[in-house]
């Protein structure tokens, strides 16, 4: 079940999130059709063991849309690392996010939490479709227990934030063994972009599900 919900005003119209988004895929599909793609960013393919796919949750549809909860009211630099892991996922895979107020069908609610123990950050989905796709999730971010490192802490908020969303899309925990990538757990080893980046191995998997 999800968090305390925000209120949405009586009679504020809910427009269907699932045409809009398949408008939205259709548009940027036709756009694509022979446009020449350059600079993606995606990580390079290395010697690595093959991860499985999906390995958790998959979202409705290649519209990923997203709210910010009260949580974040006060904390614009936070709702910014956000908004930096959601175009992220735009600029490497054929996803593409929207920004709505928080309304039952929202794929991802994001929550400033205390989390137990060490966690840095939580997905969990709680409403599903009919073929057992995820409809809307929670990721909670506890931003103190993300900067508890000794240094990059924007770029271990953005690698968090880009973390649990890859957990929206199919992917779960990489060791660095199998993939230097953003779904390694726990602190960035660098500042480097690869370990705020999906691995190509998976982008190729996410670009054939959605």
């Amino acid at each position: 079940m999800p968090q305390t919900l925000p209120t949405v005003p009586d009679g504020s119209p809910r427009r269907s999130t699932s045409s809009v988004r398949a408008r939205l895929g259709a548009v940027i599909r036709a756009c694509s059709i022979g446009a020449v793609v350059v600079g993606t960013g995606l990580v390079a393919p290395t010697a690595a063991n093959a991860t499985p796919y999906p390995d958790g949750e998959l979202a409705d549809s290649a519209g990923h849309a997203f709210c910010f909860t009260p949580s974040f009211d006060n904390y614009p630099e936070h709702r910014t690392r956000v908004t930096w892991a959601m175009s992220r996922l735009d600029t490497q895979t054929d996803l593409f996010d929207i920004r709505e107020t928080c309304v039952a069908g929202t794929d991802l609610w994001w929550w400033r939490s205390d989390l137990p123990g060490n966690l840095r950050g939580t997905y969990s989905c709680w409403e599903r479709t009919p073929t057992n796709r995820c409809d809307s999730a929670n990721i909670n971010m506890d931003f103190p227990e993300i900067n508890q490192g000794p240094a990059n802490d924007v770029y271990d908020q953005q690698k968090t934030a880009l973390h649990e969303i890859g957990h929206s899309v199919g992917l779960g925990h990489h060791s660095p063994s199998a993939h230097n990538c953003v779904m390694i757990s726990g602190e960035i080893p660098s500042s480097s972009l690869t370990w705020r980046s999906f691995h190509s191995h998976d982008v190729s998997h996410i670009n054939a599900t959605f």
